[in-house]
């Protein structure tokens, strides 16, 4: 009797699993995206130190947008890694919710036989991550994805009836771990066409009054860790350059240099973002600079928001992020992968649930001198110590010299 209930109990847990799949939400990757407008690109990105100038940096892409503010952002890029021809494909898109975002890349591997000790695998498939987050903003990519963002979608967040709100700024290297992202005023003109606005002309300042004393105070902030010195340093100079400001400080400024029209949309066709030197730290010259490029209008036909998934990809989902001031560990990811080769658009699918069950869902330590003053700091407040001591030990080393003085003189005579 036991066994034919246990039986039953079987089929029922893998009939409900079986619906739970059927009846998930339609899935993205096969929805209908009607974008109003598709522009295809060039992408330049140049650093200019006064003394030197890099060669530029030359990225493809596609931006597409439709009426419910939906859009989708690729990004195509041949590139350099230490002598090492690779190729990057970065696809972001945004259904109202979340954001999703998949990053293909050529497989680097470890050869001792090469000077840098590394090569690309030949004849191995290309390795691709998935980053999920909750939006509105392309929080998890690079500073390409932001000056795309802020050219092409970021107008219809801002406000119509100002010229001046805080705004994240996304064209940091990676907004994730610069405090820079959440502290700054956006001063700004738009152009309204139809249904979309586009920012005509703006300009970042980082505000001191923004600036909070840690990391933990950041919601969206990924906390230093442990494991990452290098991140840990130039979040600690970023952080520091913040707290050291009086007054707001210029940290970008944007303008549409040319515009192109698009069935009645006046269409940025080229577009500058300049970020100054001083930002990178004290004493620093010089700027770098994005440079976006339309080439042509893409058609404007029915496509996917999504793009098809391959059949081996890590997810890393943000949607069930953690973060409590005072943990000494924190849940910035869940890491899993899936069986299917399907979206995972809600955090109540089972796979989802199951994956981050068995993978404890990521916890990472946080980095203990995050919150320790800089050496700076440390010896600024060591003189002041000394100082004060000084201040208050000084009345009594006169009066007790005075008095040794005097008793001194008394006996000589």
């Amino acid at each position: 009797m036991r066994a034919i209930f246990l039986q039953h109990v079987r089929v029922i847990i893998i009939v409900v699993c079986l619906m739970t799949k059927w009846l998930a939400p339609k899935v993205l990757a096969d929805e209908v995206f009607s974008p109003i407008f598709t522009v295809q690109g060039t992408l330049k990105f140049q650093i200019n130190t006064g003394a030197y100038q890099s060669h530029p940096r030359i990225i493809k892409f596609e931006v597409a947008e439709d009426r419910l503010m939906h859009w989708k952002i690729i990004l195509h890029e041949n590139a350099n890694l230490l002598n090492i021809p690779i190729t990057n494909d970065i696809s972001v898109a945004y259904d109202g919710i979340n954001m999703y975002g998949m990053t293909t890349s050529d497989l680097i591997i470890h050869d001792p036989s090469n000077g840098y000790n590394l090569r690309k695998a030949t004849n191995a498939p290309r390795v691709s991550v998935v980053n999920v987050s909750t939006g509105p903003y392309p929080l998890d990519f690079s500073s390409s994805v932001g000056v795309l963002w802020l050219t092409y979608i970021a107008g219809s967040y801002l406000d119509l009836s100002t010229n001046q709100m805080k705004f994240p700024d996304l064209v940091v290297t990676s907004p994730r771990l610069d405090p820079m992202t959440w502290s700054c005023d956006f001063v700004y003109s738009l152009t309204h066409t139809k249904d979309l606005e586009f920012i005509q002309s703006g300009k970042f300042f980082a505000n001191p009054d923004y600036v909070k004393q840690r990391f933990a105070d950041y919601s969206e902030l990924d906390e230093p860790e442990n494991n990452n010195e290098d991140a840990n340093r130039s979040m600690m100079a970023h952080f520091n350059y913040l707290k050291s400001l009086k007054t707001s400080s210029l940290a970008g400024s944007y303008e549409i240099l040319e515009t192109t029209n698009l069935s009645g949309f006046a269409i940025p066709a080229r577009a500058r973002f300049q970020i100054p030197g001083k930002i990178f730290g004290p004493g620093s010259d010089g700027f770098s600079m994005y440079e976006v490029l339309l080439d042509r209008l893409g058609k404007l036909s029915e496509t996917t928001l999504l793009p098809p998934l391959p059949s081996d990809v890590t997810f890393r989902d943000r949607r069930m992020r953690e973060k409590v001031i005072g943990a000494s560990t924190y849940r910035k990811e869940a890491v899993y992968k899936v069986d299917d080769q399907i979206w995972p658009t809600d955090t109540n699918d089972l796979r989802i649930l199951k994956a981050v069950a068995q993978s404890g869902a990521g916890r990472y330590h946080i980095y203990e001198g995050a919150h320790k003053l800089s050496p700076y700091n440390k010896n600024r407040n060591l003189l002041l110590r000394w100082l004060i001591i000084a201040v208050a030990v000084s009345p009594i080393l006169y009066f007790g010299l005075k008095r040794f003085k005097r008793s001194d003189v008394d006996t000589t005579r």
